[in-house]
């Protein structure tokens, strides 16, 4: 007996349509939050210490008049998302005015848990290319090359080794996951369970967030980074805060130590 499937209503064809159009305009949302942060959205709203109009907030920009509707539809998405706030007054003539959200202070520079570099790599171009080669990458084979290979020609690491822009951007983005974890290690006191311990190698350390971190709370214990040798070359000896750096590759040798720190991050391909 041969199986058929009744004709589906209208109105679900609708919310199957509308669904659909959600996952393809998805990038809406992201490229939102990319151009709040590069504008200063979130840092402008916690300066201002209150509620902000459009009007003034287009004024601390230097947004010009004539694109300052395009801000308020911007904000309005914003909003909605639940990136920010806002109030809307009725009647008195009063402008809806827009504040930040628990959300929006993580990507506040001033706070030590910002997240706003780790956003702007996860969204920069380079970081999004790669998913353009899905489809080519599915039928390419048994290549072992990722997605991220290629579209750059090499990994990530070597991406980073060669453009010092991207080596930049991502170390800033590696440091800002690591004051983040930081700070709830330091509110947990999980660094008590090293105290016992007279040396300590944070392996991929980056430039030294985490391990700068122990070095004040454990004085008394040996710090050490190891990361590839481009990384380790943009720490200057002044900013080394009492941490080793050492240039070098995990899978070929890590410093002795008593014990080792492995905040592992999965790229995407």
């Amino acid at each position: 007996m041969e199986l058929t499937q009744e004709k589906q209503p209208a109105k679900d064809q609708l919310q199957d349509k509308a669904r659909l159009w959600n996952h393809a305009l998805g990038f809406i949302r992201s490229m939102s939050l990319k151009c709040a942060i590069e504008l200063g959205i979130p840092d402008v709203l916690h300066n201002h210490g209150k509620p902000i109009t459009l009007a003034e907030l287009a004024t601390f920009l230097s947004i010009p008049p004539s694109k300052t509707p395009a801000l308020g539809s911007l904000m309005r998405l914003l909003v909605h998302f639940g990136l920010f706030a806002s109030h809307s007054y009725q009647g008195g003539g009063e402008e809806e005015s827009y504040f930040l959200t628990s959300t929006s202070k993580l990507l506040v520079k001033e706070e030590k848990a910002c997240i706003s570099p780790l956003a702007l790599m996860a969204l920069n171009w380079t970081m999004l290319v790669p998913g353009h080669q899905l489809g080519k990458w599915f039928t390419a084979g048994a290549a072992r090359e990722t997605p991220f290979d290629m579209a750059h020609g090499q990994g990530l690491f070597g991406e980073a080794n060669v453009r010092a822009d991207f080596n930049e951007l991502f170390n800033e983005a590696m440091a800002s996951d690591a004051r983040l974890v930081t700070e709830v290690a330091l509110l947990r006191r999980q660094w008590e369970v090293l105290r016992e311990v007279r040396s300590v190698v944070d392996v991929g350390g980056g430039t030294g967030t985490l391990a700068k971190s122990l070095a004040k709370a454990l004085p008394e214990v040996r710090c050490m980074v190891l990361d590839l040798p481009h990384v380790v070359a943009t720490v200057d000896e002044e900013e080394r805060e009492g941490v080793e750096f050492i240039g070098g590759d995990m899978f070929e040798h890590i410093p002795p130590a008593d014990a080792v720190l492995l905040k592992v991050w999965y790229p995407p391909n």
